[in-house]
């Protein structure tokens, strides 16, 4: 067999494993392993990037506040009161807003106020 196999990598033979929902390889020295887009390795389970029960790099379950909502975004939790969305902040990374009243969330996360309008005008 190849050394650049999936079943007897490099020089060990080393079967490569692939997480369920992914794809596994080898460059003849080493396995690696990957997700289809939009979705992240959890202990050997490809899981949504969004997910809120397996949210980033270390698979968290976010925590949702009573009456609240929680979501995942760039692979961290956001947990926001009743009332407030989650968006993802260009400079700021995964802030909860009011989409009533923030000028750059008018609405819907990104959606920039027109000039001279207040969110709840559009």
């Amino acid at each position: 067999m190849s050394d650049s196999s999936t079943l007897s990598c490099g020089s060990s033979c080393s079967p490569c494993p692939a997480p369920q929902g992914g794809s596994a390889s080898c460059d003849g020295r080493s396995c690696s392993s990957s997700c289809p887009a939009g979705m992240h390795d959890c202990k050997g389970v490809c899981a949504l990037d969004s997910s809120i029960t397996q949210c980033g790099a270390s698979c968290q379950t976010c925590s949702v506040p009573e009456g609240g909502s929680a979501e995942c975004l760039a692979g961290s939790c956001v947990s926001c009161a009743k009332g407030l969305s989650a968006c993802l902040d260009k400079s700021a990374g995964p802030v909860c807003v009011d989409f009533a009243s923030n000028s750059n969330n008018c609405g819907g996360c990104g959606v920039v106020c027109q000039e001279l309008t207040s969110c709840d005008s559009q």
